[in-house]
C-alpha cells in the first residue's frame, strides 16, 4: 500500500468516524438536549413571578407586625383586668 492509499484509507476511517459521532448526536444528544429544555420551561412556567413573591413576603411582615401588636394589646388588657 502506497502513501496515497494509505491517506485515503485514512480519510475514509475518519469519515465513518465523524459519520458515527454524527448518528450518536443526532439520536442521543440532540434529545436530550430537547428533554432538558422542556424540562426547564415546564419549571418555568409554574414558578411564581419574582413580583408575586416579594408582594407576598411583604404581606406577610406586615401580618407579622399586626399579629404581634395585637399580642401585645392582648397582654396588656390580661394585666389591667
Amino acid at each position: 500500500m502506497n502513501h496515497e492509499e494509505k491517506m485515503i484509507s485514512m480519510l475514509e476511517e475518519i469519515n465513518q468516524r465523524l459519520v458515527s459521532v454524527e448518528v450518536a448526536q443526532e439520536n442521543i444528544l440532540i434529545p436530550q438536549i430537547q428533554a432538558l429544555a422542556e424540562g426547564q420551561k415546564t419549571i418555568l412556567d409554574t414558578l411564581a413571578p419574582k413580583s408575586k413573591v416579594e408582594a407576598l413576603e411583604e404581606e406577610v411582615e406586615l401580618l407579622k407586625s399586626i399579629i404581634k401588636m395585637h399580642t401585645n394589646q392582648i397582654n396588656d388588657l390580661k394585666k389591667a383586668q
